[in-house]
């Protein structure tokens, strides 16, 4: 990037690292209610009767969570330079990974944010990521927290 592009506009993305439980591979989200900050991942609380170990759960964990700086250059920072406004809130989404590691379906099942731009960007993005394999069709529940660094 040529210097003349930069912005001096920086944002930070915070995860909520969803928590993993029950049989089917659910989550839901566990948050420290400021948009900052990281919470604990704890394995499934059951898996009896899934074909998918609590490791393979734990690594696509670790895997959403690894692209929230990626989320944040390629879609919180150009909509807020292009916007001026300081959006924080948080998305959590819900995909269904198929063996191959592909997203077979992704949804935005809540946004705070009030950001169309960045919550379709979100969308995108999870779409086109190479998701861990897994054996079998795996719904996984994720959130994302954004803030403005100030």
């Amino acid at each position: 990037m040529r210097p003349a592009a930069r912005s001096t506009t920086r944002a930070v993305a915070a995860v909520a690292v969803p928590v993993l439980l029950g049989a089917a591979g659910c989550a839901t989200t566990s948050a420290d209610g400021d948009g900052g900050g990281t919470t604990g991942a704890r394995r499934p609380a059951a898996t009896v009767g899934t074909t998918v170990p609590p490791e393979k759960f734990e690594e696509i964990d670790n895997f959403f969570r690894s692209k929230a700086s990626q989320l944040q250059f390629t879609c919180y920072n150009p909509e807020v330079e292009r916007t001026g406004k300081k959006y924080q809130g948080f998305v959590s989404l819900l995909v269904s990974i198929i063996p191959g590691g592909k997203a077979e379906e992704v949804k935005m099942i809540s946004s705070s944010l009030k950001s169309p731009g960045i919550e379709q960007c979100i969308l995108e993005q999870a779409r086109g990521w190479q998701w861990p394999d897994v054996p079998a069709r795996v719904p996984y529940n994720g959130s994302l927290g954004f803030k403005p660094a100030w």
